[in-house]
């Protein structure tokens, strides 16, 4: 399986529609994570993409998946190169989430540090705190889901597109999108998220990599105490309604049983209401 984010998934969508047909194929699938509406351009030179929206070619015999956020759909415009699944293509979208989040900073950052000492003082700083929605979750049902499609199984579940109208998101009376791929993080919400942020001066970051990294980087504001209480009477009531949304997602196909397990937990260690 080939597999590329942001960037990565921007070159290997040129990749498919203009050599994989064309060449022995190199991957029985490819995983296009975030690849906004564009491709890379067949030229030299300072353009990195395309002019315009591209899709993937209609004769396309090759197993494809494109997994989208929320943040690539319509602040980096994948929402132009939608284009129907079929016996080869699935889009798989989900709502709440960011380009990045905190779990792949959290991941990324000390590497990064270990790696070049030199970024080892710079702290990043965004204005908001960062998006909690566990996007990983998905990628690792898509990537499961795919390697059965390869050897025999049958292709992924096919995933609702998240709601707009009128070039906005459709949002419920929480601020979290509709539509999508629905993790218990929005069927059963303790906060809005969304895919706003911006870089601060000061505070011990560094202003350029903040002002370029935080917009990527979404984020997630908690609900206070009042909300929390209003919503669930009882911690037991949460952790219930929790697990039955995510055992939905479970069955659909966009968790995978250590996931959802892994979700549960971090429900029932969860204070709330407070």
């Amino acid at each position: 399986i080939g597999a590329g984010e942001s960037q990565s998934a921007i070159r290997l969508t040129t990749y498919v529609n203009a050599f994989q047909a064309q060449a022995v194929q190199m991957y029985d699938a490819i995983l296009l994570y975030s690849r906004f509406a564009l491709a890379a351009p067949l030229k030299a030179g300072i353009s990195l993409v395309s002019p315009s929206r591209v899709y993937i070619r209609p004769d396309n015999r090759l197993k494809i998946l494109q997994f989208e956020t929320e943040q690539d759909i319509f602040m980096f415009l994948f929402r132009l190169a939608r284009q129907a699944d079929t016996e080869y293509l699935r889009s798989w979208e989900l709502p709440g989430a960011s380009h990045y989040d905190a779990y792949g900073v959290g991941n990324l950052l000390p590497q990064y540090q270990r790696d070049f000492p030199a970024l080892s003082t710079i702290q990043l700083v965004c204005r908001n705190s960062l998006n909690q929605i566990p996007q990983h979750y998905v990628v690792n049902a898509a990537l499961s889901a795919m390697s059965q499609w390869i050897t025999g199984g049958e292709p992924p579940p096919q995933s609702d597109r998240i709601e707009y109208r009128n070039w906005k998101v459709v949002r419920d009376e929480h601020g979290n999108a509709l539509g999508g791929i629905r993790l218990p993080h929005l069927e059963v919400p303790t906060a809005t998220h969304n895919y706003a942020n911006y870089g601060v001066i000061g505070s011990g970051g560094n202003f350029l990599v903040n002002s370029f990294a935080c917009p990527f980087l979404g984020n997630s504001v908690p609900f206070d105490q009042k909300k929390l209480a209003a919503l669930y009477s009882s911690h037991e009531e949460y952790v219930a309604r929790f697990t039955a949304a995510a055992g939905v997602a479970l069955e659909q196909g966009f968790l995978l049983p250590a996931d959802f397990a892994a979700a549960v937990a971090e429900a029932q260690a969860a204070q709330v209401p407070w």
